[in-house]
């Protein structure tokens, strides 16, 4: 695959608009990386990355997260207990020092 004058312009024109570069991917037939690669070396303004969950954890969730984490429950298993993500959990564990892993209960 080529990047013609054409798909140039289309690529741009569907970037200015907003829609995904895995969308725009799939009109031009080309990869979501190729898209993104390509977006770079036109120098086109970069897209902001979208917060899935902006709420801030409480002082009472990161206790939980705490008693949680030291009673050897699963990441997995305390994001649930607290109704978020796993993978956010996991994140704020990190930044708490604590280790994200431990026996899966249910």
């Amino acid at each position: 695959m080529s990047w013609t004058k054409e798909r140039v312009e289309q690529l741009t024109q569907l970037w200015i608009e907003g829609l995904a570069a895995s969308e725009i991917g799939r009109r031009l037939e080309v990869s979501k990386n190729a898209v993104i690669a390509k977006a770079r070396r036109l120098g086109l303004p970069s897209r902001e990355r979208r917060i899935t969950n902006p709420v801030p954890y409480t002082d009472e969730q990161k206790a939980t997260i705490t008693e949680m984490e030291r009673a050897g429950l699963d990441y997995r298993v305390i994001a649930r207990s607290l109704n978020r993500t796993p993978a956010s959990v996991k994140s704020k564990m990190s930044s708490m020092g604590l280790k994200a892993t431990g026996a899966l209960s249910w």
